[in-house]
């Protein structure tokens, strides 16, 4: 199984998409769709190819039409998925179409992010900074970003539900919470704390399995907003309820709740659904 797999949309992005092989670690994949349409390689990135993309590039010609290589792609991934080939997989794309994608897997709990030029850029500068600190003197002491500062509340509450190491479990929840943008960025920060933070983070996390589950409805009525008390009575109505057809979770909030107040909160918890069952 690989880490990670990059998906490239080469219709839809330059060649920069190959600076990820700046990033790649040993059992990370890329896989590249491509058409006659797809945006030529300057000798540069060709010369980075050669270098470093030995055994770690696929390349998939697709067939032509009005979003083929889209609907391609996206087909691919299912199967990827389906063969449970990696941890995590990235699509490399300007369109936001594929967003849509993105969602449907994490809430399936199912870690995917789409990135685009800039994305990957960013990466690289990040990798380099690391290398560099690697090389500063030992008398120079070099402080983790994560010692400075406590996490946000928010955080910290989350992490008493969530194992921390519980990769694709954060990932889904955090999007869950704060949509793809702000989730995958705060996703990526926990990901990347050293060893120390991270072993000092995880004694947040509680044991019991019931108040880890009444602990996350709190903390989902408190960001939109309503009454915590309800907290452990939805928890049972979660826990009670279908896995699949969540259409009688919602008759039941409605039962309980009337049916203006039951929708509310079943709009509310519906994107959290199978992460709270899980919990």
């Amino acid at each position: 199984m690989y880490d990670k797999i990059y998906l490239i949309d080469s219709e839809n992005i330059s060649d920069e998409w190959v600076d990820i092989l700046d990033t790649t670690g040993p059992k990370d994949h890329i896989t590249v769709f491509y058409t006659d349409k797809s945006s030529h390689i300057n000798c540069g990135q060709v010369c980075k190819l050669m270098e470093k993309g030995a055994g770690k590039v696929h390349w998939i010609k697709c067939l032509e039409g009005n979003n083929a290589l889209d609907f391609q792609l996206v087909t691919e991934l299912g199967a990827m998925i389906e063969r449970n080939e990696a941890e995590e997989y990235a699509i490399i794309s300007k369109d936001n179409g594929f967003n849509v994608v993105v969602n449907y897997w994490n809430s399936r709990n199912i870690h995917i992010t789409r990135m685009n030029v800039k994305a990957i850029k960013d990466e690289c500068v990040t990798k380099d900074e690391a290398d560099i600190a690697v090389k500063v003197p030992q008398t120079t002491p070099v402080v983790h970003p994560a010692a400075k500062t406590e996490e946000p509340a928010f955080i910290r509450e989350l992490l008493k539900t969530v194992d921390i190491s519980d990769h694709s479990m954060l990932y889904g929840t955090l999007v869950a919470f704060e949509g793809q943008g702000n989730g995958a960025e705060d996703y990526r920060r926990i990901r990347d704390y050293d060893k120390d933070v991270q072993a000092r983070l995880s004694g947040l996390y509680l044991k019991d399995r019931g108040k880890r589950g009444v602990t996350y409805l709190e903390l989902l009525l408190r960001q939109n907003q309503h009454p915590e008390t309800e907290g452990a009575q939805l928890y049972d109505m979660v826990m009670n309820g279908p896995k699949k057809k969540k259409d009688k979770f919602h008759k039941s909030l409605i039962t309980r709740y009337g049916k203006d107040e039951g929708t509310v909160y079943y709009r509310m918890i519906k994107p959290h659904y199978n992460f709270i069952k899980m919990i």
